[in-house]
Parts: structure tokens; C-alpha cells; sequence
């Protein structure tokens, strides 16, 4: 007999999923195990432990646990099913309030997010440069407002801050979670009403969305978007909603099955989990097919039950569980703990980061008891939830004011580090379209005579080249991808594959006297050997085709390294700027010869079609470099280039 229940239960499963849609009604089982007026599940605390531990480690030691940020995928499926679980719920008994759903959401979400964010900034106010300050200012209203994923897709960029280097960085999966949480319960309100309570109008709603998201998520082939996009994430959340409907809108229960069969759900879920972590390398496109790994062991977990083996045991223990009472105080704290770190301290050990990781659970322990958790459970709601609002309010024109006063580029540290923001290419060359093409002029009022073609290592000339147009009374034009090798399109953002066509058009133009190419060579050179190769035997098929007429100059490099030209990271101490200040930083030619290599193939492959003008005695005499001269590891000051690069003299004589 308990064999037969089990087999019906199964049945019962396709065959309701089945009627629902069609929108046949059926009757409710009276021994329908769910239960509406308590729904907590220790088990599913747990696994909120499984998600944010890995992300933890996974960031303090990316190495350790290759796929950790996979936990975040995770919280996905388990916001997708719980959220959506009170919303059908409501629905069906047919008392979901918005403002009730609101204001618990509010309460529970608002109180630790605004902590991090006031934290931050007053961090930041001591330790970030006038450029970093910035950007944090708009991470900050970007966060506050919950379109943070939005902010770090417009975000990509060559000058772009490295993920290190923004403490809110990881309010991107938050963002998304609040916009479903805005949208979801409005459209399911909406076609329950308009539907007058058809179950069959949700579940294909939910399957639609859900299905929709995943081959959308497959079809795009950009892995920033691909990432940060809520609609390429969206089946996630999908998936734990897929579950919620089933089990209450069809009664499904797998409590109905044996526990041996719910012991094997429960092993395999955990086993894709761990998989998924474990096996994953950086050629995997994410999120995507591998992404099912992790998404569907949490949402064998959770249909397991809270009596399987690995939920009664491992995710029920009482450390997992209060590990996942404070994961999201842990998941917003521990970031900005490391991301500051690497900031502060650029050549940290290992075993700081430990200790920032440790730093984490106490602070979120502390938060989540002494902020989140009373005004959670406060009685309180109108008071509660317009202070709450006006703190959001109040930490988006934080954002704003940071980023009008320009980071309050007077503070100490931000005069140490004025070097990281003095490049004004944007600020003395003003966009302007020639035959079609947009470009950056020097002067908008007459046709360029001369043509600036690259990347960001001939951007950086655009001060000096401003001054000697105006004294020449020429007008210079630049056209330029960052990190794109121009002549072939490759590289840079999706505005790159445009310029060879571009340049093409430009060229052909005999009122354009001169051009000037320069690259950031040994790069391309020694990350991308064929395309660099490719990419200059197509400059100089250009100059062969329509360069009659015209004088051809090839910028050579400066020296320049991966690293150990960046003179934020000879700030050892942060705090101690003054002392920074004061110093000078020679250094020697690079070790590495990447830039040395790219020059020297790069002038002996133009020398019969273009006059080659070396750059390395002029910035390093005698060998030595003055770091005091750079903006970054391989870009030159604007302050400096305005004044001091000769070099490029000759070009407007």
C-alpha cells in the first residue's frame, strides 16, 4: 500500500501539472503535506550556508575553490523558490498584500545594505584616489537604487577599474534579486486577476519565463552581459520558482516518496554543487550549460526535503544554519573588507586576507543582531519603513555629491594620488563626426588634416597634440578603441570590429596630410602573436593603398610593464601619503622586454613606409624612469605629455 502512494504521487505530479494548464480545476488533496502559516526550513537556511562560504572563499582565495561564485547562483534558486513561494501562496488564499510583501522586503534588506554602504564611503574618504572615489560614488547610488549590474556593464572599460579595486562590487546579484522582487509579484498579480485565478495562465508564465531566460542566456556571446544581465539570470531564479508553483498550485510533495529515493536526491545535489566548484576553469562560459551543475543541486536539495541525509545532517547542522541566518550580512561585509585590503595594501599576503575573511564573521554577527535582525522583527512598520527609505534616499544623493564634487580631489590621499586620474583626452578633444565617422577633433570648425589611429598609448598625446594643432593652426582627429588594435579591429569592446572600416573611409580622404599610428605593440605581440602580425601587415597594406600623398609616423612605446610601473602600488602605506609625496620613484628598464620586443619588430617592419619615432630616451634618459611621470603601469601623465613630449613635435612641423 505504501508503494501505491509513492507511484500515485508521481503520477499525481504530471497528471495535475497537466490539468493546470489546460485550466481544469482539481480538487486538493486533504493530505497535502504543505502547510501556509510556517514555512521555515532549517535545511534551507543551511544551504544559504553552502552558497555564501564558497563565495567567501572563492574570493579571498580565488585559487582555492575555482568555481565558488557559484553560490550565488544558488541564492538564486533558493530567493526564486521562497520568494515566490509566500507570493502563490498569497495568491491562492487570496490575501497577498503588496504592502506587506514591500515592507517586510524593505525591512529585511534595507538596514545591513545601508550600514555597508555609509561604511564604504568613510573608508574610502581616507584611502581612495580622486578617480576611485568616484567610481565608488556611483556604485553607491548604483546599489542604493539596485541597478548596480546595470552600472558594471557601462562600467567596462580600458581605464576601468579592476574588480579588485571596487568595494561594491558584489551588489550586482543583490541588484538583481530586487528587481525581481519589484517586477515578479506585480506581473503574477496581474495575470491572476486578469486570468480571474487561473493556475493554468502562471504556469505557463513560469515555464515561459523560465525557459526564455535560459535560451536567451545561451544565445548571447557577450560573457559581461551574459553575466551581469537579469534576463540571463533570470531561469535561476526560475528554477526555485518552478518548484514553489509545483508545490502549490499541483500539491506536489516529494515527502510522498521514500526517503531512499529523497537520500539519493539529496547525494546527487550536493555532489553538483561540489562538481561545479571544483571543476571549473576560466574557458567556461558562465552563466550557461555548466551553470546547471549548481543550479539544479540546489534545486534537488531543496525538493529532497528537510528529513533527506545530507538536509537533516550536513545543511540542518547548527553551525550551517547559523552560518546561513547571517549570510547576507556575511555575503555584504566580507567583499568590501577584501576589496579594501587590496586597495590599502597592494602586495598583501595570503594570510591577510584570512584574516579579513575572519574580520567578516563577527562584524556580520554584530550587524545582523544589533541592526538587521531588531528592525526586522520591530512591530513598527510605517516609522520603520519611511526612516529606512529616507537612509536609502539620503545614501543616493551620497553617491551623486561624490560624484559632482569630482571625489573630492582636495583630500590628502587624493593629492598623493592625483597621478591615477591626469589623463584629460576627453576633456581637450571633443567628439565630432568627418565623412561619417565619429571621432575626436582638436578642432570642430575645419577638416583634420591629420589622423591619430589606435589605442589608448596614442590617446595619451592628445594634450600636447591639442597645443601644437592651435600653434600650427591645423586640426587633428583621433580615432581609437581601447585595448583595440586598430587596423584589424581586434580586441577592445564591440566598437572596435567598426574602426577598420573607419579607417578605411578616413584614409581615402586626400585633405587627411599625416598620420600617426600608435599601439601599445609588445601587448599584442606577446599575448596575441597572430593578430599582431596580421594586424600590422594591414597598416601597411593601408599606407601601400592610400598613402599616396600622405606622411606615415609609427609611435614607438615608452617603457612599460605589467605591474611594476604602477605607482599606486609603491604606496606600500596609504595612510602615510605625505612621505609619498615627497619621493621620487627611478626605476630601471622593465625586466620584462615585451614593450623592447614590440618596438623593435614594430620599426623594422614599418622603416620602408613610415618615419618611426622613438620615445624611451626622451621619458627613461640615461635608462632611469620617473615613475612620478606615469598615470598607470603604461600610460603617460597627461600633465607630463602636455609639456614635456617633444617627440611628437615633429609630426606638426
Amino acid at each position: 500500500m505504501h508503494v501505491k502512494i509513492r507511484e500515485l504521487s508521481a503520477l499525481d505530479l504530471m497528471v495535475r501539472w497537466h490539468f493546470c494548464l489546460i485550466n481544469v480545476t482539481l480538487p486538493m488533496q486533504s493530505s497535502s503535506p504543505v502547510k501556509t502559516e510556517h514555512f521555515w526550513r532549517k535545511d534551507i537556511t543551511g544551504l544559504r550556508a553552502l552558497a555564501v562560504l564558497p563565495v567567501l572563499f572563492f574570493h579571498a582565495f580565488p585559487n582555492l575553490i575555482p568555481g565558488g561564485f557559484f553560490g550565488v547562483d544558488i541564492f538564486f534558486v533558493i530567493s526564486g523558490y521562497l520568494i515566490s513561494g509566500i507570493i502563490f501562496r498569497g495568491l491562492a488564499d487570496d490575501n497577498f498584500c503588496y504592502a506587506d510583501f514591500y515592507v517586510k522586503r524593505i525591512k529585511r534588506i534595507l538596514p545591513n545594505l545601508i550600514a555597508v554602504l555609509l561604511f564604504v564611503t568613510c573608508v574610502g574618504w581616507f584611502f581612495l584616489s580622486a578617480s576611485e572615489f568616484i567610481t565608488l560614488g556611483k556604485h553607491i547610488y548604483s546599489s542604493a537604487a539596485f541597478y548596480q549590474n546595470f552600472r558594471l556593464l557601462s562600467d567596462v572599460g580600458y581605464f576601468d577599474l579592476s574588480s579588485s579595486e571596487k568595494p561594491l562590487l558584489h551588489l550586482w546579484s543583490l541588484a538583481i534579486e530586487e528587481q525581481f522582487y519589484i517586477v515578479f509579484p506585480i506581473l503574477c498579480t496581474l495575470i491572476w486577476t486578469l486570468t480571474k485565478r487561473s493556475c493554468r495562465a502562471i504556469g505557463w508564465f513560469v515555464l515561459f519565463i523560465t525557459s526564455g531566460s535560459f535560451v536567451f542566456c545561451l544565445l548571447v556571446n557577450d560573457g559581461t552581459f551574459r553575466f551581469y544581465f537579469p534576463l540571463t539570470r533570470f531561469w535561476e531564479i526560475g528554477v526555485g520558482i518552478c518548484i514553489a508553483y509545483a508545490e502549490n498550485f499541483l500539491h506536489f510533495n516529494t515527502k510522498l516518496f521514500s526517503r531512499g529515493l529523497r537520500n539519493v536526491l539529496s547525494f546527487v545535489g550536493l555532489a553538483m554543487i561540489l562538481v561545479s566548484m571544483g571543476l571549473y576553469d576560466k574557458t567556461i562560459a558562465t552563466p550557461g550549460l555548466f551553470s546547471l551543475l549548481p543550479v539544479m543541486g540546489s534545486a534537488l536539495l531543496i525538493l529532497a526535503n528537510d528529513d533527506a541525509l545530507i538536509n537533516r545532517t550536513v545543511l540542518s547542522w547548527k553551525c550551517m544554519t547559523f552560518i546561513g541566518l547571517i549570510s547576507y550580512s556575511l555575503y555584504l561585509w566580507h567583499w568590501p573588507l577584501i576589496s579594501y585590503l587590496r586597495i590599502v595594501t597592494p602586495n598583501a599576503a595570503q594570510w591577510h586576507f584570512g584574516v579579513a575573511l575572519l574580520l567578516s564573521f563577527p562584524i556580520s554577527v554584530f550587524v545582523y543582531s544589533v541592526i538587521e535582525n531588531p528592525i526586522r522583527r520591530s512591530k513598527s512598520k510605517t516609522v520603520a519603513v519611511v526612516l529606512l527609505l529616507a537612509a536609502l534616499s539620503g545614501c543616493i544623493a551620497l553617491g551623486q555629491i561624490i560624484k559632482k564634487e569630482h571625489g573630492f580631489n582636495e583630500r590628502p590621499i587624493a593629492q598623493a594620488l592625483s597621478f591615477d586620474s591626469d589623463f584629460t583626452y576627453r576633456d581637450v578633444m571633443e567628439k565630432h563626426t568627418v565623412l561619417g565617422v565619429p571621432v575626436r577633433v582638436s578642432d570642430t570648425q575645419h577638416f583634420p588634416e591629420m589622423l591619430f589611429v589606435g589605442d589608448s598609448h596614442i590617446e595619451q598625446y592628445a594634450p600636447r597634440a591639442k597645443i601644437l594643432a592651435e600653434q600650427t593652426e591645423k586640426t587633428a582627429a583621433f580615432l581609437l578603441g581601447g585595448g583595440c588594435l586598430a587596423s584589424i579591429g581586434f580586441g577592445g569592446d564591440n566598437s572596435c570590429k567598426e574602426i577598420p572600416e573607419q579607417l578605411r573611409t578616413l584614409l581615402q580622404d586626400s585633405r587627411i596630410k599625416t598620420v600617426v599610428i600608435g599601439q601599445i605593440w609588445g601587448a599584442y605581440m606577446h599575448k596575441h602573436p597572430e593578430e599582431f602580425t596580421r594586424g600590422v601587415q594591414e597598416y601597411i597594406d593601408l599606407i601601400g593603398k592610400f598613402g599616396e600623398g600622405k606622411k606615415v609616423f609609427v609611435l614607438l612605446d615608452a617603457p612599460w610593464d605589467s605591474g611594476g610601473y604602477d605607482l599606486k602600488k609603491r604606496m606600500v602605506n596609504r595612510l602615510d601619503h605625505e612621505a609619498f609625496i615627497n619621493t621620487d620613484f627611478f626605476v630601471d628598464y622593465p625586466d620584462e622586454n615585451d614593450w623592447k620586443e614590440g618596438n623593435r619588430s614594430v620599426a623594422t617592419a614599418f622603416a620602408p613606409y613610415a618615419s618611426i619615432i622613438k620615445t624611451e630616451h626622451f621619458v627613461c634618459p640615461g635608462g632611469k624612469c620617473n615613475l612620478r611621470n606615469y598615470k598607470d603601469h603604461n600610460h603617460l601623465r597627461s600633465s607630463y605629455v602636455e609639456k614635456n613630449a617633444v617627440w611628437i613635435d615633429p609630426i606638426f612641423r
